[in-house]
């Protein structure tokens, strides 16, 4: 008598496929609901966040609006003070990196030390004219590697280093300078 060997047919099926019948370990599911109560709760504690960085991308004028004159109630200084040490900062900006006026969407945190603003050309583009900007006021260039961000040194003046990124963003791009 001949033993006849059959085989059980296999259907594989790759681990993207849906099974028939998935069944799924309570830890598992366990550990999913955990993960997205993280999520979540990630999510809402940015909402506060993103209130509290508001005055400082918007700019100063914007900023005094948004806070108020409770600073002077709480010691603080004055808006009158800010704005003066505003000016102040931004002349020193002007005098030393590049001229702020003329420019579209500039922003600029109180000491000037995070300036942005908009060009309407290619990142590569907007990174090249600004080089050349600063290479004009004293600035060297040190190599990054990068056609788009890098930072910048300079001996004299009170601002010695400046990092420089472009993001193209449609047809314009956001430049953003720091600057210590």
């Amino acid at each position: 008598m001949t033993r006849l060997k059959t085989h059980k047919s296999r259907v594989k099926t790759s681990r993207w496929e849906k099974r028939a019948d998935p069944v799924v370990a309570p830890q598992s599911q366990a550990r999913r609901f955990g993960l997205a109560c993280a999520l979540v709760a990630c999510a809402l504690a940015a909402i506060p966040l993103s209130d509290a960085i508001q005055p400082y991308v918007a700019g100063v004028g914007e900023a005094a609006e948004l806070l108020g004159d409770d600073d002077e109630a709480q010691g603080g200084s004055s808006s009158a003070d800010v704005d003066d040490a505003s000016a102040e900062s931004r002349a020193q900006f002007e005098e030393e990196v590049c001229e702020l006026s003329g420019l579209a969407d500039v922003r600029t945190n109180e000491d000037c030390s995070t300036v942005g603003f908009s060009l309407a050309m290619s990142a590569d583009a907007a990174f090249s004219q600004i080089a050349e900007e600063l290479e004009a006021h004293g600035w060297l260039s040190v190599e990054s590697g990068s056609s788009s961000m890098g930072s910048f040194v300079k001996e004299e003046g009170e601002l010695t280093w400046l990092f420089l990124n472009c993001y193209g963003i449609g047809g314009e791009t956001c430049v953003v300078v720091n600057v210590a």
